[in-house]
């Protein structure tokens, strides 16, 4: 081989190993671009995290006057938060495909907050009693399986019972009887399923009106026929 195509030759060989060194180095600069933003966007996420987590520690240590208003309050502070998170996973210049589905999972929370606070607050202006009864039915949680209607009624059994033991030791005494005392008899139960079919406390969700369930709204049958 003479000195020229040697020269040639090395020449080629330099410029093909630059070429796949600099291939190499752009390769290795998007890796770590992309690795840094990654790690800026979960660094973002992480003090927003942080920062709601600070914001309600300083909203539980505030102290309400009225209950109902430290209610209310706590419940949007909640959906606020759902919805920050949702706005955080999706601000960023490039979304991943778990940012979108972190985003998703935060409003349907949000969602599943808000409806449930409606349906608490269609059961307090149903009743008498009001938000009693939502004390009674938020404080004693039964099976998953169990019907929510039989959970409302035992709730407002609950909050009238309480109810009358409160007026009783404002003002109110217990006369005791000198004559002997006899046990009323227990009411089977075939007897307690109908006078709780007959009237049920509180008002219907479809119809409003009182007296009846949902599951039991003569409009229903109404509309069928």
């Amino acid at each position: 081989m003479d000195a020229d195509n040697m020269e040639m030759l090395q020449t080629a060989v330099a410029t093909e190993v630059n070429r796949q060194q600099k291939e190499l180095l752009n390769s290795l600069q998007t890796m770590m671009d992309s690795k840094l933003s990654m790690f800026q966007q979960n660094i973002v996420q992480i003090s927003n995290s942080q920062i709601n987590k600070i914001e309600e520690n300083l909203n539980e240590h505030y102290s309400f006057r009225k209950k109902g208003n430290e209610n209310q309050f706590k419940h949007q502070a909640r959906v606020l938060t759902k919805l920050k998170e949702a706005r955080d996973h999706l601000d960023s210049s490039s979304i991943a495909d778990e940012s979108v589905e972190s985003a998703k999972a935060s409003i349907n929370e949000g969602m599943e907050l808000v409806k449930n606070r409606q349906k608490l607050i269609k059961l307090a202006d149903s009743s008498q009693l009001g938000w009693k009864v939502v004390k009674e039915y938020e404080s004693n949680p039964i099976a998953e399986d169990s019907d929510d209607e039989k959970k409302i009624y035992r709730a407002q059994m609950r909050a009238e019972r309480k109810a009358k033991e409160s007026n009783t030791s404002r003002g109110y005494r217990k006369s005791y009887r000198f004559t002997p005392y006899f046990k009323k008899p227990e009411a089977t139960r075939m007897e307690t399923d109908e006078k709780e079919q007959s009237y049920r406390p509180g008002r219907c969700f479809d119809c409003g009106a009182r007296g009846h369930w949902s599951r039991d709204c003569p409009k229903k049958e109404e509309n069928k026929a």
